[in-house]
């Protein structure tokens, strides 16, 4: 895998965490701006698994991936969580 399509990669995974974060904020700091407020909760639920499930990508894609050199999947054996 070549660098420039990691550190895309990477940078994607944490604009979608930048991303959900900001809208928690908007969120959090002016609810007004939501059409149903009803629907607050469901809404910050919504990023707040965005924010997750972008992170375990990140930290998954960092785990698999050797950094040493050019980057490559990490095939060593003995590893087990």
């Amino acid at each position: 895998m070549s660098r420039l399509k990691l550190e895309a990669l990477e940078s994607k995974f944490q604009y979608e965490m930048l991303e959900a974060k900001a809208v928690l904020e908007m969120y959090l700091v002016n609810g007004v701006g939501v059409a149903g407020h009803s629907e607050v909760i469901e809404e910050m639920e919504k990023q707040l698994v965005r924010f997750h499930e972008a992170k375990g990508k990140l930290e998954s894609l960092r785990e698999l991936v050797r950094y040493d050199e050019e980057p490559r999947l990490d095939t060593e054996e003995g590893e087990e969580e």
